[in-house]
């Protein structure tokens, strides 16, 4: 996807760079250090970015700059624009960031796997297909996304 990097952030309202930059890992984190952290969403766009300024909208990042808060995103050339929103939905401005330095990720991760439940004791006939973007599916069961962020709060099991 190229595009995990080092990013200049500019909202249109402010005229002028932010002191602080965003930072998209190899694992589609996104964040702004002392302001949010999140990650880059790429599934279920259209249900977030409703829109018709958004239409153009490949990912989305919540929670930028307070909780329920908004971008809708897309790239342009190096560059991510796009559009903030406040927790109520109200446009507030345009966004770009501008790729300042590029991150070469290994992108070991995506490919087609078998499913086999330890329950079943048997490979089940849907597999599962990570994505370079690192959506997930098993075709006519599920579509979301491989999450890295925040992970010990959803796998509390030992």
């Amino acid at each position: 996807q190229g595009i995990p990097g080092t990013y200049s952030v500019r909202y249109a309202v402010e005229n002028q760079d932010r002191s602080v930059h965003m930072v998209i890992g190899c694992d589609f984190s996104a964040s702004q250090p002392g302001s949010f952290t999140d990650s880059v969403h790429f599934v279920d766009v259209l249900s977030q970015c409703t829109e018709s300024r958004d239409a153009t909208a490949t990912m989305f990042v919540l929670n930028t700059h307070g909780q329920g808060k908004y971008e809708c995103l897309w790239r342009n050339g190096t560059s991510i624009v796009g559009n903030h929103y406040f927790e109520n939905g109200q446009y507030w401005g345009a966004v770009k960031y501008e790729l300042l330095q590029p991150t070469t990720c290994d992108q070991g991760i995506p490919g087609t796997y078998s499913v086999r439940y330890a329950v079943e004791n048997q490979d089940r006939s849907v597999h599962m297909v990570i994505g370079c973007d690192f959506s997930a599916s098993q075709p006519g069961s599920f579509t979301d996304s491989v999450h890295f962020v925040d992970v010990l709060s959803q796998c509390t099991e030992s």
